[in-house]
């Protein structure tokens, strides 16, 4: 019920290989939602910012579920691609669209990442993004936006039309708003599905941000509030976005 009413469902699993702690998140989605939550109109940026990112399909039921996930992975890239372009910049290079769409899509989520996380993604796989940005441009239909500067990549021609740009704007300030209110119902939900889930988060916060905190036993045993607190009092100190 809960994954019919927040998608995903979140769980986690932890193991201890050659001394060190191995950790894992996994998600579960239907292939429904998957296929919806990735098109242009889907206000939540979750898994369209998630599938625009390097991805391997392990285990595959058939040929159709394998088409069905490349065909998701490749709407994510347009509409990741779509709902930047109109933020830009002329001149900007094919490097400076995809950074900027990663720090709008971190932007419209609860994270504990420091600002730059979209730079810090891009060129952690940088010719995998250069050699996506020209066809989905292409299939987007805007290809003629885009010209050549010499190094072998599109790059913004001329500044969108300032209807769009505006449009664009107020389609972000949805989409945070949207992104933080369900991140923050997702974080309730997955309590209940999420064994360790608030261990999990502590180590994630201290990576990412530096913040080093102590968990209880009581917060254990009330992850929900346990969570609450430290959100405030993490929001304060700047550790969340």
């Amino acid at each position: 019920m809960a994954n019919q009413l927040l998608p995903p469902n979140v769980f986690y699993d932890e193991f201890e290989h050659d001394g060190r702690t191995l950790r894992t998140k996994y998600n579960v989605i239907s292939l429904d939602d998957m296929h919806r939550r990735v098109q242009h109109d889907c206000r939540n940026v979750s898994l369209w910012a998630r599938f625009s990112q390097p991805m391997a399909l392990l285990i595959a039921q058939d040929e159709t579920a394998i088409k069905t996930v490349v065909a998701a992975v490749s709407q994510a890239v347009q509409t990741m691609i779509d709902a930047a372009l109109p933020l830009c910049a002329p001149k900007e290079s094919a490097a400076q669209i995809w950074t900027r769409a990663f720090g709008l899509t971190y932007g419209a989520e609860l994270r504990s990442e420091p600002p730059g996380k979209g730079a810090e993604i891009y060129q952690m796989d940088q010719a995998r993004y250069d050699r996506f940005f020209g066809p989905a441009i292409e299939a987007l239909g805007v290809a003629h936006l885009f010209d050549n500067e010499g190094d072998g990549l599109p790059g913004l021609k001329a500044l969108p039309c300032r209807k769009d740009r505006h449009r664009a704007q107020r389609q972000w300030r949805v989409r945070r708003l949207n992104g933080k209110v369900i991140s923050f119902l997702r974080l309730i939900k997955a309590s209940t599905t999420f064994d360790g889930g608030i261990d999990y988060l502590a180590w994630k916060i201290q990576r990412h941000s530096g913040v080093e905190i102590e968990i209880s036993p009581w917060q254990r045993r009330h992850p929900v509030i346990a969570g609450l607190l430290h959100f405030y009092r993490l929001r304060r100190r700047g550790a969340f976005r």
